[in-house]
């Protein structure tokens, strides 16, 4: 075994050619980033596995077949707590060679649910962590194939990375921050402020016209915000506290359409004709519209935070969180106007006629 190692050290220039920094081989686990930061914020990777103590249950197909793990690749190694981190990052040319060495396994074959080691033989400089000009083989010696080094193998403890947001992320995080981040609370504040409006553009209270529109719109943003993220995601859905929160506040939000249809039904009836079940309609349509708007303006805020702890690039929670800030502040600062106008109508002194009350406002229909 020594004279192998041996040869292998003194074959890797010829190999290699001209590369900048020392010759080094590796063997161990290949890793994609994607699976890596799910598992490193709590969840699972895409494919059930958690590549953090179990690099071993993850596969080929989830290497190869899903475009977010195709963004960028590692090599792992187990540290002495028996976790799996960051040993090797691969520079560009590397992590092209590493997808061409993936996709050269034919799909559909019995590879594709077996996890992936490798021998990869390039240069290291400077113990950055990052190796260049890389060449990949598959590795099938057990006792040399999970972390195995010849050459220059001192690396960073704690590497850095970023991920790539695509177009269904984004797309995701755009519909969100518009409709719980916008829309969705302020048809809530308008709905609470405006009630008192006498106003009837075409004979339908101003009131319940911009409520009406301000959460029809809100509640089809979120649903294909919804469906973007199941469909970036594809598995291991609503296992982290964003997902989970997200997850009820989608329910709630489409509900809500549904329960405001009910005050048809003669049980329920308008606020003129009142049926036997009106308030407990009303409790349960405010109850649940307020719990969903709380636990929306709460999950927006969470998503920022949730991406960048994913390590995303750092423009993306930014942006988000920027837009998130921005929105919440004016609308809280509107309805703080609102509430002061309305205090201030409040207590503007005694009715018409000494102390009787002015004429109560005519019954709007709801």
């Amino acid at each position: 075994m020594a004279r192998v190692r041996a040869l292998l050290a003194h074959a890797l220039p010829a190999a290699l050619g001209t590369g900048s920094g020392t010759p080094t081989s590796y063997s161990g686990y290949l890793v994609d980033f994607y699976c890596y930061s799910l598992c490193n914020i709590g969840g699972v990777s895409l494919d059930g596995s958690n590549v953090i103590i179990g690099p071993e249950e993850h596969t080929l197909h989830c290497l190869r077949d899903v475009p977010q793990c195709r963004d960028g690749y590692f090599l792992a190694e187990r540290t002495a707590g028996g976790e799996y981190r960051i040993k090797f990052t691969l520079d560009e040319h590397s992590q092209e060679a590493a997808l061409g060495f993936i996709d050269s396994f034919p799909k559909g074959s019995i590879q594709d649910h077996a996890p992936l080691t490798v021998t990869v033989q390039g240069y290291h400089s400077q113990e950055d962590g990052v190796l260049r000009g890389a060449v990949f083989t598959a590795c099938s010696n057990i006792t040399e194939c999970d972390g195995y080094c010849a050459g220059s193998c001192d690396t960073p403890a704690d590497q850095d990375f970023s991920l790539k947001p695509r177009f269904l992320l984004v797309g995701h995080v755009v519909c969100m921050c518009l409709s719980w981040g916008c829309l969705l609370p302020l048809g809530v504040i308008w709905a609470h402020y405006l009630r008192q409006n006498q106003w009837k553009p075409g004979g339908v209270p101003l009131w319940f016209q911009g409520h009406r529109w301000l959460m029809s719109v809100g509640v089809l943003l979120q649903l294909v915000g919804f469906v973007f993220i199941i469909l970036w995601k594809k598995a291991a859905h609503f296992r982290l506290p964003h997902e989970i929160i997200g997850l009820v506040v989608v329910v709630l939000g489409c509900l809500q359409p549904l329960n405001a249809q009910m005050r048809h039904l003669k049980a329920v009836g308008h606020p003129d004709h009142p049926g036997p079940w009106r308030r407990a309609w009303e409790l349960w349509h405010k109850g649940s519209g307020y719990t969903a708007v709380a636990l929306g303006l709460a999950n927006v805020v969470l998503g920022p935070i949730h991406a960048a702890r994913m390590r995303f690039g750092s423009g993306l929670p930014a942006a988000a969180g920027a837009f998130v800030g921005v929105s919440l502040g004016a609308q809280l600062l509107g309805a703080a106007v609102l509430q002061a106008r309305r205090a201030l109508g409040a207590g503007r002194g005694p009715g018409p006629k000494g102390g009787e009350a002015p004429p109560a406002a005519c019954p709007q229909r709801l």
